[in-house]
């Protein structure tokens, strides 16, 4: 998807959501960036019923869909 300056998937937090919040608001990129990064690992390796479950895939669709419902892109 093409939103008119780069593309949807080049979007990354490290690469340009970190180095914007610092600038504006300095040390919440890194208290922000620490808060995703125990999100982004955090599992239990179980979904519904199942155990022993990779939830990564998972995590990752969460992760992007708040982003984009507070419109982080």
């Amino acid at each position: 998807m093409y939103d008119g300056n780069m593309f949807l998937q080049d979007y990354s937090w490290e690469e340009h959501g970190y180095s914007l919040v610092n600038r504006l608001y300095a040390d919440v990129g890194a208290f922000l960036d620490d808060k995703f990064k125990v999100i982004q690992n955090m599992t239990y390796y179980t979904m519904g019923g199942r155990a022993h479950v990779d939830t990564t895939k998972f995590r990752i669709a969460v992760w992007n869909y708040i982003q984009c419902l507070y419109g982080i892109r």
